[in-house]
């Protein structure tokens, strides 16, 4: 009897024993880890955000309160973001210190990329080329290959890192869909031309390599003519871009540019541009119309940022006959150095108004956050009226078919730009715009910034033809109206209330 309850019990004690670890499983198994999170993976992780991988997280139209990131419209009022009026040292990376992070890590730990956590941060700067243990190696050239220029390599090597092409024009004849190009420290007297384009999904990239200091001092009259599509040009110092060896090269008095591209979808970023004749150009392709010799708008998309252009004898940058570009978050300084001028029938020289931001005969333009500095001559931002213009200044008589441009100019988007002119210069006005403009629509001008001391100055002019007085044939002083006597001549008063930067 004693051996059956000892067996019962000993069944019992083995039962529960069972039965408590399969509880114990049930309740306490152990989870698998998950797998490791990369920028570029298409997740928006716990640790990024639109800032600190761009490619996993897309950035909100509006600041969003709570998204970790600091902006300047949220300091003061987003407390989570911005706890407070900030400064280096007290742990909150502002909006300005997130401009330049790497002047304040200890603030902008966040969005500095960090070597070791398995996470290719991407959109804080990390890549294979620095940062092998999360991003992993870079493949050495073929389908999407990366490639150097060094001022110690030379062309007839194979462009790996170990032995680099000496020639930034070299790299570019060679760079297919989808490679890379670093450019190392060093001073390179070229005038690249690039005509092997990328696709949307597969850009050429031609960049500096890592923070090397990369100066290209353009040897014809472009630092970078880009006859391509899909390309990005990253991380250069370009300057003498000179009409000086006019008839030599792809441009004349009028196109001497630090880049110039007359075709679609090309990234200019992170430069800084000098002593030239312009800075970027952005213009139709010449001959591209229905018609022999006739220059019609072309796709554009092109998007200039995060430059830094200045001491150019004329704009900045000049769109012509290019639709939906977009120019943001760049710095503009001591540009429009020179009075434009042309001759009249009699073949005097004539002068005229340029400005470091200049467009006209297009459709589709944003102008969005950035700064204007100090230009000599002329407005911030002009539009030029081209529908009323000939070929051959001063006639101001409407030709549509001699200019090839649209009647109306639509869709331009100019908003949380700032001017500052404090210098005792003429013609002290930001933003001024032509009759085409007026009587376009789909425009949103708005939250413009205009600093200026100078008795006289405006925020805003509208005209029937910037370039020249339509009641004389000089050529030298522009009409300009109120905005009632614009809208009275123009019969334009839709949208005038949003465009009022007054109201």
């Amino acid at each position: 009897m004693k051996k059956a309850q000892t067996l019962l019990i000993a069944i019992l004690i083995l039962g529960l024993v069972v039965a408590s670890g399969i509880l114990i499983y049930i309740f306490v198994k152990p989870s698998e880890p998950e797998p490791i999170k990369k920028c570029g993976d298409g997740i928006c992780g716990d640790l990024e955000n639109w800032e600190s991988c761009a490619s996993d997280c897309e950035k909100p139209v509006k600041p969003v309160c709570g998204d970790k990131v600091c902006e300047k419209k949220e300091e003061g009022v987003c407390l989570k973001d911005c706890p407070k009026v900030s400064k280096c040292g007290d742990n909150i990376c502002d909006a300005k210190e997130r401009d330049n992070p790497s002047l304040c890590p200890e603030d902008c730990a966040s969005i500095l990329p960090e070597c070791g956590n398995n996470i290719c941060e991407t959109g804080a700067g990390e890549s294979c080329s620095n940062c092998q243990d999360d991003c992993g190696e870079c493949p050495v050239n073929g389908v999407e290959g990366v490639y150097y220029v060094s001022k110690q390599g030379n062309d007839n090597n194979d462009g790996s890192k170990e032995h680099p092409w000496k020639t930034i024009q070299k790299a570019v004849n060679s760079a297919q869909a989808g490679e890379t190009v670093y450019v190392k420290e060093g001073t390179y007297e070229e005038g690249v031309i690039i005509t092997t384009s990328g696709t949307a999904d597969k850009r050429i990239t031609f960049s500096n390599f890592e923070e090397d200091n990369v100066k290209l001092i353009a040897e014809s009259c472009h630092g970078f003519y880009v006859e391509a599509e899909y390309i990005t040009i990253k991380g250069f110092n370009i300057t003498d871009a000179y009409s000086k060896q006019q008839g030599t090269g792809n441009c004349n008095d009028w196109t001497a540019s630090g880049i110039t591209t007359h075709r679609n979808n090309n990234i200019f970023e992170n430069n800084e541009i000098s002593d030239s004749m312009y800075g970027i150009l952005l213009r139709a392709n010449i001959g591209g119309g229905s018609e022999e010799g006739v220059i019609w708008p072309t796709e554009g998309s092109n998007i200039v940022r995060n430059n830094y252009i200045h001491n150019t004898e004329y704009g900045a940058v000049r769109v012509k006959r290019s639709n939906n570009n977009i120019v943001k978050d760049n710095k503009f300084y001591y540009n429009n150095q020179k009075l434009s001028s042309s001759n009249d029938k009699e073949g005097n020289i004539l002068t005229y108004l340029d400005a470091p931001l200049v467009f006209y005969c297009l459709e589709g333009l944003t102008i969005e956050n950035n700064e204007f500095i100090e230009p000599k001559f002329g407005p911030v931002i002009l539009e030029l009226d081209m529908v009323t213009r000939t070929a051959a200044p001063p006639s101001m008589a409407p030709n549509p078919e001699e200019t090839k441009c649209p009647i109306t100019l639509d869709n331009v988007v100019i908003k949380e730009n700032i001017g500052y002119k404090t210098e005792n210069q003429e013609y002290s006005t930001m933003l001024t715009f032509g009759r085409d403009f007026a009587l376009g629509s789909g425009h949103e001008i708005d939250n413009n910034v205009w600093y200026n001391g100078n008795p006289g100055s405006k925020m805003i002019e509208w005209g029937y033809n910037f370039w020249h007085d339509n009641d004389k044939d000089d050529g030298i002083n522009p009409k300009i109206w109120t905005l009632q006597e614009f809208q009275e001549n123009t019969g334009f008063d839709k949208n005038s209330n949003d465009l009022n930067p007054f109201k």
